[in-house]
């Protein structure tokens, strides 16, 4: 009887299921289409960034091409001096100037060959006395060329700048150690002394003094001069050369 014409027998008559086979696995399938776009994640934690070593400096790069000129800067302060330069060389001679005021007329010259003289001889002509520090006095003028000797002052004033021999004798009584200086602008040229109590006193110099110099006697101290029949106090100067 064939199971197709009698369902209910198949179904009350089934026996035992079969052990499993043995076969051999199917290929595989195809594979199937992609699937669809999935839903978004969520936003991750942030990340934490880490500082790494310095690497090696690399090697220099070429100049850069020059930039714009910038604006002019400030003036900077202003240094000291330098130190002073050579001279440089003359300039060339400026346009004459006006001509000046005509001058005073001057003092008369002197004739070829004429030599300018200064010369004095003063003497005293009657006793005389005087204090220690007090100027020698003479009364008479013997010879004063050039009026260079003056009797009010009992001084030389040089007229005539040049080297002067001058020189003098006093006769003097009652004081030993007595001196005569022959001064100069009011310090001392030389001196003379005696040591007896009377006697006379000589002494001289060669100087030289220029225009406007004095030269006169000073006692050291108190003095009586004393007249010789033959002898009289006296002083005498004149000038030796020029110059």
């Amino acid at each position: 009887m064939a199971g197709s014409d009698h369902p209910q027998c198949n179904a009350c008559c089934q026996g035992q299921p079969g052990l499993p086979g043995s076969g051999i696995p199917g290929v595989p399938g195809v594979p199937g289409m992609p699937g669809n776009t999935g839903p978004k994640g969520d936003i991750g934690n942030p990340g934490q960034s880490v500082t790494g070593e310095a690497g090696p400096m690399g090697p220099i790069g070429r100049p850069g091409q020059d930039g714009i000129k910038g604006e002019r800067g400030l003036p900077g302060l202003q240094s000291p001096p330098g130190k002073r330069g050579p001279s440089g060389p003359p300039g060339p001679s400026g346009p004459r100037g006006l001509s000046g005021l005509k001058g005073e007329k001057g003092d008369n010259g002197q004739s070829p060959g004429q030599v300018q003289q200064s010369a004095f001889t003063a003497v005293q002509t009657s006793r005389q006395s005087g204090s220690a520090g007090d100027i020698i006095n003479f009364d008479e003028m013997i010879t004063n060329l050039g009026s260079d000797f003056d009797l009010g002052t009992n001084k030389f004033t040089c007229r005539i700048a040049g080297t002067y021999v001058f020189h003098f004798t006093i006769p003097i009584e009652r004081y030993s150690g007595m001196v005569i200086k022959l001064v100069k602008n009011g310090s001392t040229v030389t001196g003379g002394t005696v040591a007896s109590r009377t006697g006379a006193i000589s002494g001289g110099a060669v100087i030289h003094l220029d225009a406007g110099d004095q030269v006169w006697l000073v006692s050291q101290y108190q003095v009586v001069t004393y007249l010789y029949s033959v002898a009289k106090p006296h002083f005498y100067g004149y000038l030796l050369y020029e110059g």
